[in-house]
């Protein structure tokens, strides 16, 4: 298809789509059996998929009119799917690397005033799209077209961070979560229980889940952060801080062992508050030691031996509060997009440092949907956002 549409000398924009089989750490995600629209396959197997056509879709499920619930849920279609669905699909099957000029990760056809959400979640949905540089497809009848629906589709100022010249996909650089029960944090619990087999010592440095498959994995690269251990999609051999950040040393001194990560040196830590949670810290200090048992394949704190290393396996699903997304501009700024994914309005401060940006450096601050000016700030700039909305910046 790709060489018919080429042979027509004309400029046709060709996007596809197949789902591909898919079984993994997120069964709740799916809607169509164990498969997923996603191109790791077809890199594993060789393609290439920017050479195949303009856009590729990503999701678990198709887009649908409703808010979702962004840690799937049993039945699949249409229980599991929705705009939060298709946003963390992003993160759970897309590789960033694949956006460039002509050739895009597609989240999929745009929901926005269809009815089943309310103005504030349209609002997030199109920003969202908008700042991951997904195609922006209407989904709706543009023959009605509300006031409200205008203020979201027609936005001139979000729209260019779509189409901006830098043609890259923003990051999510910043994630929080409640951090209860169900989150994928790593944790010491009390032994029997599930996701606490450990496959370790293995040729690529991760330490997998065998129950889940997901790898011991430092949240966002950074050592310095208290209880930053999580259970995540294992990606060994990626450049950088790709993969460093899942790869550990088993560093046994008797029957001792300390989990050392790539990164930077430090060892895994048990909080010693009695809380179980995991930070990594400095060698050296209290709760590093840990007993590998090599039949039940657990790590044991040597000094509460009745509790084990725990993977909750899946995403935080409903559990994530905020999420910020950032994408450099051709021009040297910086777009922002911050998404409140609760049902009360939230306060959040960006830093300049979270951007990658000099703290000392002063900044000229828009809101993009109100299409203001917000003044000169110097290092970080505090916003307030509504219930299931997104403020742009």
């Amino acid at each position: 298809m790709r060489d018919a549409l080429n042979s027509t000398g004309r400029p046709i924009y060709f996007s596809i789509c197949q789902a591909m089989p898919w079984t993994g750490t997120h069964p709740l995600q799916h809607c169509y059996g164990n498969s997923a629209f996603t191109t790791i396959p077809w890199l594993a197997s060789g393609l290439d998929p920017r050479t195949l056509a303009n856009s590729y879709l990503v999701e678990y499920c198709n887009n649908y009119d409703a808010f979702g619930t962004s840690g799937g849920a049993p039945g699949g279609w249409p229980a599991a799917a929705g705009f939060l669905s298709n946003l963390d699909s992003q993160q759970l099957l897309t590789n960033n690397n694949l956006t460039e000029k002509g050739a895009y990760n597609d989240n999929d056809m745009l929901e926005c005033c269809n009815g089943g959400q309310t103005q504030a979640e349209y609002r997030s949905q199109f920003a969202t799209w908008a700042i991951l540089t997904s195609p922006l497809i209407l989904g709706n009848d543009i023959r009605t077209l509300s006031d409200d629906c205008k203020e979201v589709i027609l936005n001139k100022e979000v729209i260019a961070v779509n189409q901006d010249e830098n043609v890259v996909r923003g990051k999510l650089v910043y994630q929080g979560t409640s951090f209860v029960k169900d989150s994928p944090m790593a944790r010491m619990e009390a032994c029997g229980a599930k996701y606490q087999a450990w496959d370790a010592g293995r040729a690529d440095a991760t330490v997998r889940m065998i129950d889940g498959g997901q790898c011991l994995d430092i949240y966002n690269c950074d050592t310095s952060l208290a209880d930053n251990i999580f259970v995540y999609g294992c990606h060994p051999g990626e450049p950088g801080c790709g993969s460093n950040n899942q790869e550990w040393t088993l560093s046994t001194n008797g029957s001792a062992t300390a989990i050392v990560t790539h990164l930077d040196g430090k060892c895994l830590t048990v909080s010693q508050d009695g809380a179980g949670l995991l930070s990594t810290t400095p060698c050296g200090g209290a709760g590093q030691n840990f007993l590998y048992n090599n039949t039940d394949k657990t790590f044991r704190d040597i000094n509460r031996p009745t509790t084990c290393l725990t993977g909750l396996a899946g995403w935080p699903g409903n559990n994530i509060t905020i999420q910020v997304y950032a994408k450099p501009r051709a021009d040297g700024s910086v777009a922002v997009a911050v998404f409140n994914r609760l049902t009360v309005a939230m306060d959040y401060v960006v830093t300049w440092a979270l951007l990658g940006l000099d703290p000392s450096t002063p900044a000229r601050v828009r809101d993009l949907w109100a299409h203001a000016d917000q003044g000169v700030r110097r290092g970080q700039v505090a916003v307030t956002v509504p219930p299931h909305d997104t403020v742009m910046l």
